[in-house]
C-alpha cells in the first residue's frame, strides 16, 4: 500500500463563506470546471450510499462528504469499489483581507493492483488538483467581482 499527501493553497478575493458555497456544492462543479483527461464532468446522481461519482481513467470513484463545517473546511472521501484507491479531500477555508485562503490537502491511496502505479497516479492527481485550485481561484474571484458590481450599482447615488 501506497499513502502520500499534498497540499496547494490559493487566495481569492471571494469571501470565506462564498467559497465554501462553491466547494460544497459537489452537483455544480462542472459548472466552474472545464473536463479534462482525468475529471469528465459529474458521474450518476447520488444515492444513500454516495454524494457524487467522480468518473476517472481507472475507474469511479465513489465519493462522499465526510465533514462540512460552514464556512471553514469541507472533507471528502472517495474511493473505488475494491479499494485499491482511495482520496481523501480538506479544504480549509480561511479569512484574509478582504477575501479568503483556501488550502486543498489531499491524501491518496493505492493498494493491490494499483500500488506499483502509486507514483503514476499521484503525479496525474497533482496536476488535476493544481488545475481544479486554479479553476477554483478563477471562479470565485469572479463571483467576488459581480458582488461587487453588484453593490456598486445599488448605491444610491
Amino acid at each position: 500500500m501506497g499513502t502520500s499527501t499534498r497540499t496547494i493553497t490559493i487566495d481569492t478575493r471571494a469571501t470565506p463563506g462564498a467559497a465554501f458555497a462553491r466547494l460544497i456544492d459537489v452537483q455544480g462543479l462542472s459548472a466552474w470546471l472545464p473536463r479534462s483527461s482525468t475529471f469528465r464532468g459529474p458521474g450518476i446522481p447520488p444515492t444513500e450510499r454516495h454524494d457524487y461519482v467522480d468518473r476517472t481513467p481507472i475507474g469511479d470513484l465513489a465519493g462522499r462528504i465526510v465533514a462540512a463545517v460552514p464556512p471553514e473546511r469541507v472533507e471528502f472521501f472517495q474511493a473505488t469499489a475494491d479499494g485499491t484507491l482511495s482520496i481523501g479531500i480538506v479544504y480549509a477555508i480561511a479569512p484574509d483581507g478582504d477575501g479568503a485562503t483556501v488550502t486543498r490537502t489531499g491524501t491518496i491511496t493505492t493498494a493491490g493492483r494499483l500500488r506499483w502505479l502509486h507514483p503514476v497516479i499521484v503525479a496525474v492527481t497533482h496536476r488535476e488538483n493544481r488545475r481544479t485550485m486554479k479553476h477554483l481561484r478563477i471562479a470565485l474571484d469572479a463571483d467576488a467581482a459581480r458582488d461587487a458590481w453588484r453593490f456598486v450599482a445599488s448605491y444610491p447615488i
